[in-house]
């Protein structure tokens, strides 16, 4: 789970801040990982599980669709809020 989150997720934190990912590409995301994590394993949890908080029995795995449009709209905020930028130029009337 620790290479998942920082080796996987990491990157595409970073890329989630100026592109939006596709449902598509997140569900997909999200079997490669249940995939890297469950791969010879008999017996597999379900990823709903695996989302809770370690202090409810899960592994805190992320949503990734959700924590990606977050991500992007924390970025376009602030670029709102600073002067002199494109995206502020370009909003102000």
């Amino acid at each position: 789970m620790q290479y998942v989150q920082l080796c996987i997720f990491a990157k595409m934190w970073h890329v989630a801040q100026i592109f939006p990912l596709p449902r598509a590409q997140a569900q997909q995301l999200m079997t490669n990982c249940s995939w890297f994590l469950w791969q010879a394993a008999t017996f597999r949890v379900p990823v709903t599980t695996l989302k809770l908080s370690k202090h409810e029995g899960g592994w805190g795995l992320p949503h990734v669709k959700v924590n990606c449009e977050t991500l992007l709209c924390n970025r376009v905020q602030a670029l709102f809020r600073r002067d002199g930028t494109v995206t502020s130029d370009h909003l102000t009337f």
